[in-house]
């Protein structure tokens, strides 16, 4: 049996033969499993197109092929540490799978040559998610995937932000929490921090610096400064790297040039269009309007929940961002509320992204258009459908049901929210402060010097039942009418 060390001298053996780029591409599909649903054979040979990323797409083409699968399948599967050579033939083995009759067919294909075509795109195109730092991550993680591919990917100015890039990638979580991690050291990050005076922050860097082997006091950390730097007090640290890296990537073609000039064009034009008639100000992408808050509605930002209402200066913002992969096409709508203060100017859809104790929220909802040749009404139907979700979500005004499956919004009947609310939390705060009065009760005649009274006093079992009954129907039915409410908003 060939041991792991021996198969890894093997393939690097047999990559070198390739060169850098072309071997590290075959490890890529190989090592990460990679589904290629894109394969055709021209000639004598195959070209199998892999998206590596969100910025780089290859395209691996075999020489002088045989074996691969006839038929149509929609995927390639290649195995892992099955890669070898006999004779003056290379040899992948795999799957090919067809999804419609779940079926799979083993296939060995061999080739004498390989070579890569890659096509490189701008890395700062990602949909928006999560936080603020996550989103760092993925551009910084984009770029630093290419890089492992081969070093000519980058250019002059990805090559300089290369240290940057990976202390930003490496302060996460799972990143720092794996066991076998060496300490992290973030100079140039405690850099940025020093020049904007953090000082509140610096600290905690250090101490992740310094935190040793243990993963779980990694974790503490890392949670608590990444947590930080999601505020918006520190949203200048934040501007400052996302600038830098963004001016990096202007020099690439967006993926959004795959797509029809055409389509791209009707679509924005439209969108322009209806967000005219919401009362939007702006230019494609970005849109802004100012208003007030009516009525009481609950928000969710960053796990927490927040009563919002009656406020006299709200901005609503609306930033499209374009994504292209697999031939469709997609706008996903970042909507973003500001509530500010007398002493608060308006930001932008950034500020909105950070955590300000419920005065800044943000939502997104996206429009796919498929298939890029859909019928002009129902593309454009699903388009208006999206921008008037989009505006109600930044305007935090109820949804139609309609409305509330193009946001991807979760709906909770009535009856669901009875039992959840009044049955299952009204009955536990109800019975947890029953003990606590029990509890109470007992201390109380033992403070008094009478322990005589409490089996008198817990014997009353009217008044016990009576303060159970009250205590959870008040408690309950409170908490149901504020989620019923808070759903129909």
């Amino acid at each position: 049996m060939i041991s792991v060390s021996d198969e890894n001298q093997l393939f690097e053996r047999l990559s070198a033969e390739f060169g850098e780029e072309t071997g590290n591409v075959i490890r890529w599909i190989l090592e990460q499993n990679i589904c290629s649903s894109s394969f055709h054979t021209e000639g004598a040979d195959a070209w199998i197109d892999i998206e590596i990323g969100t910025c780089c797409d290859c395209t691996l083409i075999l020489k002088n092929v045989s074996g691969i699968p006839e038929g149509k399948f929609d995927c390639l599967f290649f195995q892992n540490n099955a890669f070898v050579k006999q004779g003056d033939e290379y040899i992948l083995t795999g799957e090919a799978e067809e999804w419609e009759k779940d079926l799979l067919m083993p296939f060995s294909v061999r080739f004498t040559d390989a070579k890569v075509e890659a096509a490189l795109y701008r890395a700062d195109e990602q949909p928006f998610h999560e936080m603020p730092w996550e989103y760092l991550q993925l551009i910084a993680g984009a770029v630093l995937d290419k890089y492992h591919l081969s070093s000519k990917y980058l250019n002059d100015e990805e090559k300089e932000l290369l240290p940057l890039m990976k202390e930003i990638v490496g302060l996460s979580v799972r990143e720092l929490q794996a066991d076998t991690l060496e300490n992290r050291s973030f100079p140039l990050l405690k850099a940025y921090m020093a020049r904007l005076r953090y000082q509140e922050i610096l600290p905690l860097a250090e101490c992740l610096e310094n935190a040793g082997a243990s993963s779980r006091k990694r974790k503490r950390i890392a949670e608590k400064l990444i947590s930080q730097l999601n505020t918006l007090k520190y949203a200048s640290l934040w501007r400052e790297l996302f600038h830098v890296l963004t001016e990096s990537q202007k020099k690439y073609p967006s993926r959004t040039a795959c797509a029809s000039s055409a389509l791209l064009e009707e679509i924005r034009r439209n969108i322009q269009i209806h967000m005219e008639r919401h009362g939007y100000s702006g230019a494609y992408p970005d849109y802004i309007k100012t208003g007030e808050v009516r009525g009481i509605h609950l928000a969710e930002a960053y796990n927490m929940d927040y009563f919002v209402g009656f406020e006299k200066r709200a901005v609503y913002h609306i930033h499209c961002t374009e994504l292209y992969f697999d031939g469709q096409f997609e706008i996903q709508f970042v909507c973003g509320t500001e509530l500010l203060r007398k002493y608060e100017a308006a930001g932008d859809i950034y500020s909105c992204l950070f955590d300000a104790k419920g005065r800044r929220l943000f939502h997104t909802v996206c429009y796919q258009s498929g298939n890029l040749y859909d019928g002009e009404v129902n593309r454009m139907g699903g388009l208006e459908l999206c921008i008037r979700t989009a505006v109600k979500r930044a305007e935090l005004i109820r949804l139609t049901k309609e409305e509330r499956k193009a946001a991807a919004v979760s709906y909770v009947s009535c009856w669901g929210i009875l039992f959840s609310k009044f049955v299952i939390e009204g009955g536990l705060f109800a019975g947890f402060m029953m003990i606590f009065f029990v509890l109470a009760a007992a201390a109380t005649c033992f403070v008094f010097g009478e322990p005589q009274m409490i089996l008198p006093v817990l014997s009353e079992n009217g008044v016990w039942w009576k303060a159970l009954l009250s205590i959870w129907i008040l408690y309950g039915g409170a908490m149901s009418v504020i989620a019923i409410l808070a759903r129909r908003k």
